[in-house]
């Protein structure tokens, strides 16, 4: 490791000490207005300071949080293929954008989150002449697909959404193959595998065919589309019973993927198995981590994604005008 990623990894120590913790979020769970709470995020130096007129324009705040969080981790990351898997979902956030922009003809860059990996003035002059050779083969190949789709006749927003969806878990396979630390492999593996499970039931509960369901199976975790499709035929559409996934049966998940199968059978909303999602994200980050490598800084950046979720959910539920202590009850549960 680096002389540089040790300083860095000194840094983000420090950093990890000033997330937020169960007082702060209290004392913004206790807010009765959404000008109260900015303030305390503005005296926290939230977004870096940035103030909004209405207070309603609260995502603003959070985008800019978002962006700065980018900004850090390509400063304090100094193995670059692991930097392009983590700001890939931003990165196609604004391919998104700046391609509905194109053909409505507006100016999508203020939407977009400025520290993604590419500048995103000259991201949007490229994308709106056709010219996509600043991207990765992968993203520019998806650009030109939506070009073709829209020439078609096929102008919706919903083609640019999933070519570009398809696309952005190619690029973030080939970045965590080419990373040189297996916890990005893993991390990309699990949250994979995790998607198609939950697609599962989420394609059966909206109406899918199964031909609709296999199309919208992201690949490259380690279960297979035979197995998948197997568990989708597994699923009545009236009430989601399963057969059990034992020896014998037709298909067979390995412990942790049986256990997360199981919470997503037993909860519609997905809710208990997102939440299983995301805390053994943290057990693969946490499994043999390596205080001297960007474990450390992986590690503070899902922790301050998941700081921005809880106070965005409390920021809604203060403009709701909900209960506090139920509030307060879920951000102890989440």
């Amino acid at each position: 490791m680096s002389l540089n990623q040790y300083y860095a990894n000194g840094v983000l120590s420090s950093m990890s000490t000033k997330l937020f913790g169960a007082d702060k979020f209290s004392r913004i769970a206790d807010c009765f207005t959404l000008a109260e709470a900015l303030k305390i995020l503005h005296e926290n130096g939230y977004g870096n300071g940035i103030v909004v007129k209405n207070p309603n324009n609260y995502e603003d705040v959070f985008r800019a949080e978002l962006d700065c969080l980018m900004g850090l981790f390509k400063e304090m990351s100094f193995d670059s293929n692991c930097t392009r898997y983590f700001l890939c979902p931003y990165d196609y956030v604004n391919a998104k954008l700046l391609m509905k922009s194109k053909y409505m003809r507006v100016d999508g860059t203020a939407s977009c989150f400025a520290n993604a990996t590419f500048n995103v003035q000259q991201m949007q002059e490229c994308i709106v002449k056709d010219d996509y050779s600043m991207f990765s083969k992968i993203m520019a190949e998806a650009c030109h697909q939506v070009d073709k789709q829209f020439a078609e006749g096929n102008r919706t927003p919903q083609v640019v959404d999933t070519i570009l969806d398809v696309a952005m878990f190619k690029d973030m396979r080939h970045f965590a193959n080419r990373c040189t630390l297996p916890l990005v492999k893993d991390l990309f593996v699990w949250h994979v595998d995790t998607l198609n499970l939950m697609l599962v039931f989420r394609t059966h509960k909206a109406g899918f065919s199964k031909e609709q369901f296999e199309q919208l199976v992201v690949e490259g975790g380690s279960i297979g589309k035979a197995k998948l499709a197997s568990l989708w035929d597994g699923v009545p559409a009236s009430n989601g019973v399963l057969p059990e996934l034992w020896e014998g049966n037709r298909v067979v998940l390995e412990e942790q993927y049986l256990e997360f199968f199981n919470l997503c059978k037993a909860d519609s909303t997905l809710q208990r198995a997102e939440k299983a999602q995301h805390k053994h994200r943290y057990n693969i980050i946490t499994q043999n981590i390596n205080m001297l490598s960007v474990h450390v800084l992986v590690d503070y950046f899902f922790r301050k994604l998941e700081e921005i979720d809880k106070l965005r959910y409390t920021l809604v539920c203060i403009k709701n005008g909900v209960d506090k202590e139920q509030v307060k009850d879920v951000l102890k549960q989440w």
